[in-house]
């Protein structure tokens, strides 16, 4: 595959060479199928781009907000295409959330749909996915007229400029904005792509928000590959959407992974089928996947009959899930990163896949553990072509997390001897105790999260050397161990509190919860699905 400098070359490569072959597919209003190819791709892209540069006056800035859609990806492409530095929002924040965001970008020109554009008022250009002549279609059609004219893309892009602005969701403190150029994406996409094979048969079900730079880098991805994409309407379509387009590949967080894996095991469960398949998963690990695929055919058909590899990433996954998802017949690659290094940099890889590491670090990343602690836990850093250009306007934020040209990325982890990478926590999460043990809160969440009768977790430091924690039950789970209909405080009370004492049992004395509180209510989450946390 070549390496690309800017996502146009992209964009033209591959219209050039997958022409008619679908580069999209999705449902329009009506339930009616619609495949876009490759080649449509390219001409509504270079249209947008003209009419942005021509008709608009060649913005900026341009955000983008809306849910995940045809029109994003155009918009998204056309952006990078004429020279326009793109702005992906998050569509769920508040409307002032919204407008900081803009203002404080410089944003006059918005590409959103209905929804967006209701929350936004003010002085502000903007051009509706939902609606026609005045809207995003019309503007299409004006691009094409140009072209017709004669017009055409001819500005360079330079491969090292700011080409996208992304405000983080911060699960603590204010968002900042992470200046990436076409070289940082294009970079990361190239190197990602030896790790995880992908050709023009491929195709991904899009779920996650396209405003983070996880989703986005799978969707470039298949653009790269000549593989398609298929929207997802939302998270209660899943199971209808793997059937209706049966994908290749899944880009997911640990805990919709965890919930597919829970709803099968349920249904396992119901059919009293649990032995047989414990039998079958000891089986199949001597087997090729060919047959792990004939062996677990009914959980095949249940992702749509075509699925191989699940892609996992933005924090921890329970190494039961993968393994079993593993014996099935699948492929669980799971990757480290973040949004200012666009975003993977440690990375598992189809033909060495370890459910308990995040991988070896990318060809052309160099990553080292600072200031290791005595079982070899430090903060990870890291240099590497897509690491960000900075923080927008925010100089103070910049020089604070590059040091001596390495990128600090606040996470806590370490390398076993095998060179593979280990995610211990945030370094604003750890509990330091009053005798210096430090105690990771994402380490005692996983093993919350392992019991069936756990749904959430969220452990945290109280009064010097107090372990904390709120769980959020399952009640389900909890009424069927118990085999009730009607599940009282208490009762789901006193089960909590055997699982955290059987989790303290095996935890040395610093490290163990001394104070559990249950919640009934689920807690905040960023739209990547991760607890927002206020301690």
């Amino acid at each position: 595959m070549y390496r690309p400098e800017t996502v146009r070359e992209i964009l033209y490569k591959s219209g050039e060479k997958f022409g008619d072959r679908c580069a999209f597919i999705f449902l329009d209003g009506d339930g009616r199928k619609i495949e876009i190819s490759f080649r449509q791709l390219k001409s509504d892209v270079i249209s947008l781009a003209l009419a942005l540069l021509r008709e608009k006056g060649a913005p900026e800035k341009a955000a983008i907000i809306s849910c995940n859609r045809y029109e994003w990806c155009v918009s998204y492409l056309a952006c990078l295409s004429a020279g326009i530095v793109a702005v992906p929002v998050d569509r769920e924040l508040s409307g002032e959330d919204i407008k900081d965001i803009l203002d404080f970008a410089g944003v006059k020109t918005v590409l959103c749909d209905g929804k967006a554009k209701q929350k936004l008022s003010g002085e502000r250009d903007f051009i509706s996915f939902d609606e026609d002549e005045a809207g995003f279609c019309g503007l299409i059609r004006r691009g094409e007229a140009l072209r017709k004219e004669g017009f055409t893309l001819e500005n360079r892009i330079d491969p090292d400029a700011l080409a996208v602005l992304l405000f983080t969701s911060g699960t603590t403190g204010n968002s900042k904005g992470v200046m990436l150029s076409n070289r940082n994406l294009c970079s990361d996409l190239y190197l990602v792509s030896e790790n995880i094979t992908l050709t023009s048969c491929d195709r991904s079900l899009s779920l996650l928000p396209l405003h983070h730079t996880y989703e986005t880098i799978a969707f470039l991805m298949m653009l790269y590959c000549g593989g398609s994409i298929a929207f997802c309407g939302g998270i209660r379509y899943l199971s209808k959407s793997f059937q209706l387009f049966s994908p290749t590949v899944f880009v997911t967080v640990p805990l919709i992974l965890e919930k597919l894996h829970e709803r099968l095991m349920g249904e396992i469960e119901k059919k009293g089928l649990r032995q047989k398949l414990r039998l079958a998963t000891l089986v199949s690990t001597a087997m090729s996947e060919e047959k792990k695929k004939r062996l677990f055919d009914d959980i095949h058909q249940f992702f749509g009959g075509r699925l191989r590899t699940f892609v996992v990433g933005a924090a921890p996954l329970q190494s039961s899930a993968a393994q079993d998802f593993e014996a099935f017949g699948f492929r669980v690659i799971i990757g480290y990163g973040l949004t200012e290094c666009s975003p993977i940099v440690i990375c598992n890889s189809i033909n060495d896949t370890t459910p308990d590491t995040v991988g070896r670090p990318l060809k052309e990343v160099q990553v080292k553990i600072d200031a290791p602690d005595e079982k070899g836990v430090g903060e990870i850093l890291v240099k590497g072509p897509m690491v960000m250009l900075g923080y927008y306007n925010n100089e103070k934020a910049t020089n604070e997390v590059f040091r001596d040209g390495w990128f600090c990325t606040g996470d806590l982890g370490y390398a076993d001897k095998s060179g593979r990478y280990r995610i211990s926590g945030r370094c604003k999460n750890v509990i330091v105790t009053r005798n210096g043990k430090n105690i990771y809160p994402e380490e005692l969440e996983y093993r919350l999260n392992k019991s069936p009768y756990i749904s959430e977790s969220l452990v945290f430091g109280e009064k010097g050397d107090i372990v904390s924690c709120e769980i959020v039950p399952d009640e389900e789970a909890i009424k069927s161990k118990l085999k009730k209909t009607v599940l009282s405080e208490e009762e789901a009370k006193a089960l909590i509190n055997e699982v955290v004492r059987a989790v303290n049992r095996h935890l040395p004395s610093y490290k163990r919860i001394k104070k559990v509180t249950v919640r009934r209510d689920g807690f905040d989450k960023t739209t990547t699905h991760k607890i927002k946390r206020k301690y």
